[in-house]
């Protein structure tokens, strides 16, 4: 069945009436985006470093007794330390290293373990050359939450080594620590690029001069060069939906001759 070319769909109804209203419509869509991002930038205040267990749960309720029962297993942090070119033998080695984790505070670090402390029996915490050796760090915290804020609060006295002493951070809480900021940067980043042009994306105002033909009232062809200017603001035709251009103090259609705003 052919369709009505003088029926108006609701999408040209739409359309007209967002050109009518433009400038309602980017007012809106304007405090919306600063809505937007005032709103948004506050959620990862709300954000947790985690979230891949659920609490109260009874897979949680069960690690949470034992851990109670045995105590923690997991290092939540790994220093490696590197001295140079000097062995683990080296006392100057050791006393660089132990002097290091004195000075962390025991309100942050419940238990570290190094070669040293088990009188050189864990042989998995020296490299095989023996000039590399780890130091197992046990955090105070009772949930993932405190044991980041613990190691958020502990990371730059770590990388604050004495000097000649080179540092590496690893295990749990720094692996986490890692993956959530750079989770955060890219979230931002992406919020950043998402945002329109704002000005850029709006049309500028242009004015076109229309030079065309059209009848008179005594029939006779007339030249109407610079008399219909089609401008930014011109409202579409009523009838066909075609912009309008401005003649004197009306607005004619070039498609179908109707006229708007004549007094």
């Amino acid at each position: 069945m052919a369709s009505d070319p003088g029926r108006v769909g609701p999408f040209e109804r739409w359309g007209h009436l967002v050109y009518r209203r433009r400038r309602w419509v980017l007012a809106a869509a304007g405090v919306f985006l600063a809505f937007a991002a005032t709103w948004g930038t506050g959620v990862f205040g709300s954000l947790i470093s985690s979230g891949f267990e659920t609490p109260g749960s009874e897979s949680a309720r069960a690690l949470a007794q034992a851990e109670d029962t045995v105590g923690r297993d997991a290092a939540d942090v790994v220093v490696l330390y590197r001295d140079g070119g000097r062995s683990v033998d080296d006392p100057r080695f050791r006393d660089a290293i132990q002097r290091h984790l004195a000075d962390l505070p025991p309100s942050l670090v419940k238990s570290t373990t190094t070669w040293w402390s088990t009188n050189g029996t864990a042989d998995a915490l020296v490299s095989h050359d023996r000039t590399q050796t780890y130091a197992v760090l046990h955090l105070v915290g009772n949930d993932d939450d405190a044991l980041m804020d613990a190691y958020d609060a502990l990371e730059p006295r770590l990388r604050d080594a004495p000097p000649g002493l080179t540092v590496q951070l690893g295990g749990d809480e720094a692996i986490s620590s890692d993956i959530t900021n750079q989770v955060s940067e890219d979230i931002g980043r992406a919020e950043q690029l998402s945002l329109p042009v704002g000005e850029d994306a709006k049309p500028a105002a242009t004015t076109v001069i229309v030079e065309t033909k059209a009848p008179a009232a005594n029939g006779n062809g007339v030249n109407l060069q610079g008399t219909w200017a089609q401008e930014s603001d011109a409202p579409p035709c009523h009838e066909c939906g075609t912009i309008m251009v401005r003649s004197g103090a009306c607005y004619k259609c070039l498609n179908c001759a109707a006229t708007s705003g004549c007094s």
